[in-house]
C-alpha cells in the first residue's frame, strides 16, 4: 500500500532495527567502504579496562533483552494453548 510505497520512494534499503519497538521499519544507510573510515582512536592505557567494561556491559544488557523477550514470547505462546 501506500507504506511500502513511500518507503520504496526514498530508494534506501529498507532493514528492521531490533532498537525500535516492534521491528518498525527505517531506511538502512548503506556503509561506507574502510578505507573511507578514519583510523579508530587512541584509548589511553589507563581507560582501556573502562572502555571494555562499558562496552562489555552495553552487549550484557542486549542479551539479557534478547532473552528476557524470548522467555515472554515463550509465556505468552503457552497461554493459547
Amino acid at each position: 500500500g501506500k507504506f511500502r510505497e513511500s518507503l520504496q520512494s526514498h530508494g534506501g534499503d529498507i532493514i528492521l532495527d531490533p532498537s525500535l519497538v516492534n521491528g518498525s521499519v527505517k531506511n538502512a544507510l548503506p556503509l561506507p567502504p574502510l578505507s573511507v573510515l578514519p583510523p579508530c582512536p587512541a584509548i589511553p592505557p589507563q581507560a582501556r579496562s573502562r572502555v571494555f567494561a562499558i562496552i562489555l556491559y552495553s552487549e550484557f544488557l542486549k542479551e539479557l533483552a534478547a532473552l528476557a523477550q524470548e522467555q515472554s514470547v515463550a509465556l505468552d505462546g503457552g497461554w493459547e494453548e
